[in-house]
């Protein structure tokens, strides 16, 4: 069993040195309705032919990656929230630190005891939102990889239709019998603390992390009202509630120590540095910025988020559109 110490790039080798043929394997369909914060589950009943090519699809989805670690292209870096992921780059998540992903998956634990899926379960199947191949090695911890699966991979629910050849005639006829399609990619590799994100846009959709920005967003722009230090704030909170972008930024913006103690001197500092449009001016004899959508919509945004950055090297000052911290070690 990896305990909660082992290093992430250790438990993701040992992910990729896995031998997908030797594990048995189970697959869940999940299904969500935007009331309920835990997924609703199913058990897929699947013959043995079928559970092979589950297995050969995991194999495939996880390829890629698999080959780009050991040929060292592939980094490995901790999960930050308005990060953009490139092709050569994974990211890590400590399941211990969230409490939210892991309740949405704690049903899984006894996989087992999930309701077998019926095909008359129409609310249900208009819920898919995505699936999970659970694949339990000789030894140690199971392993969930999860894929973002929606009502429109059911083929009748699909743009697409099939055909297929009619029953010892030659002739061709329309496929009927609902048909659920399944590719070869992963979206996200679990095993017990440990999250590995391969596409982030689906993990974003997995787990629902809008609804999750939405109510954080609320706390931290109740905080950021606290301190009184925008005017205008009403419209700036507004305009933030409807751009998930900056949302994004919120949310990072609340992992932050420097927020309990943020002063309107150090960001007139900031302003001045980097030559920034948003004015300062006094309402009621205290000093605040001034939120003005129609002169740049980000510049506050950006400067509540620390985004603006200097460098030793060129001495130059950047606007840093993503921050992260450096990859994990091998």
């Amino acid at each position: 069993m990896l305990g909660g110490n082992t290093e992430p790039a250790t438990v993701l080798a040992t992910i990729f040195n896995l031998d997908v043929k030797t594990c048995n394997i189970a697959v869940c369909l999940a299904s969500t309705v935007q009331s309920e914060e835990i997924p609703q589950y199913r058990y897929l009943n699947i013959t043995q032919q079928l559970m092979d090519e589950f297995r050969s699809a995991i194999a495939t989805g996880i390829e890629r990656y698999k080959r780009e670690w050991y040929k060292h292209e592939l980094l490995l870096y901790d999960f930050s929230l308005d990060s953009v992921v490139q092709a050569h780059e994974i990211e890590y998540l400590d399941l211990s630190t969230t409490s939210g992903i892991v309740e949405q998956m704690a049903p899984l634990a006894a996989y087992q005891d999930i309701p077998t899926f019926q095909q008359d379960e129409t609310t249900f199947t208009r819920g898919l939102s995505f699936y999970v191949a659970i694949l339990q090695p000789t030894h140690g911890q199971p392993i969930y990889v999860l894929h973002k699966y929606t009502v429109k991979k059911l083929l009748s629910e699909s743009t697409h239709f099939g055909v297929h050849m009619l029953s010892g005639q030659q002739v061709y006829g329309k496929v009927n019998e609902p048909i659920f399609l399944f590719d070869r990619l992963v979206d996200c590799v679990c095993q017990g603390d440990h999250m590995f994100i391969l596409q982030k846009k689906n993990f974003y959709d997995i787990f629902r992390y809008s609804d999750d920005l939405k109510r954080n967003a609320q706390k931290i722009l109740d905080i950021i009202a606290q301190k009184d230090l925008i005017h205008g704030f009403e419209r700036f909170a507004e305009d933030c509630a409807r751009d998930p972008a900056k949302l994004r930024k919120l949310k990072h913006i609340s992992t932050q120590a420097y927020l309990n103690h943020l002063s309107i001197e150090d960001m007139k500092k900031v302003i001045r540095r980097n030559h920034l449009k948003i004015r300062v001016i006094k309402v009621d004899g205290k000093e605040k910025v001034h939120y003005e959508p129609e002169r740049d919509r980000w510049e506050l945004i950006n400067l509540l988020s620390d985004a603006y950055l200097d460098s030793p090297m060129t001495t130059q000052t950047y606007q840093a559109q993503h921050k992260r911290p450096f990859p994990r070690p091998r």
